[in-house]
């Protein structure tokens, strides 16, 4: 049976949980920052890296647990 007394909160993410705490945290590396991008670009450069627009930077190193 369906339960609808609950609503779902804070249990989604764009990319990554623990990317989610570094933005949140604003634990930002410096070399994703004053290059004139979004904050939701931040967050994907990030997560995978940007090569486009003259922005190249790699994607932050991962832990696959």
């Amino acid at each position: 049976m369906l339960n609808l007394f609950f609503c779902s909160s804070g249990d989604f993410s764009l990319y990554d949980h623990v990317l989610d705490h570094s933005t949140a945290f604003n634990v930002i590396p410096r070399r994703y920052t004053g290059l004139g991008l979004t904050e939701l670009d931040v967050y994907f450069a990030m997560g995978r890296g940007r090569q486009s627009e003259g922005v190249d930077v790699p994607a932050c190193e991962m832990k696959k647990w």
